[in-house]
């Protein structure tokens, strides 16, 4: 019977969070016990799903090591530029074609 945990590790979209690397380990664990549990008992189907399972896991984890030494980039915060006075442009005011008055004493200045 599948786990959850296995549905989890075999999940090829979900980055493990680096701090987890050792239950990572605790998992791989479990799982080659079960694993010679499964051989003991000749469960054939089983075994080979515990295998998939334990390779999806180690790639996981080698994924996640190599994540984890990647340097972070710092992208900064974007930031809006205020446009300069000469760059403005008279507004009309809603429901009118007039300018609002403080366009049209910006374009008298003009």
């Amino acid at each position: 019977m599948v786990k959850f945990r296995e549905v989890c590790i075999r999940c090829p979209m979900p980055h493990v969070n680096p701090k987890m690397l050792a239950r990572l380990t605790e998992l791989e664990t479990d799982l080659l016990d079960r694993r010679g549990r499964a051989e003991t008992e000749g469960w054939v189907g089983e075994v080979e799903g515990i295998d998939l399972t334990l390779t999806f896991l180690r790639a996981k984890r080698n994924e996640t090591q190599r994540r984890a030494h990647r340097p972070a980039v710092h992208l900064g915060i974007p930031t809006r530029l205020r446009p300069q006075e000469s760059e403005t442009f008279p507004r009309p005011v809603p429901g009118s074609d007039q300018l609002s008055p403080k366009d049209d004493a910006h374009t008298e200045q003009v």
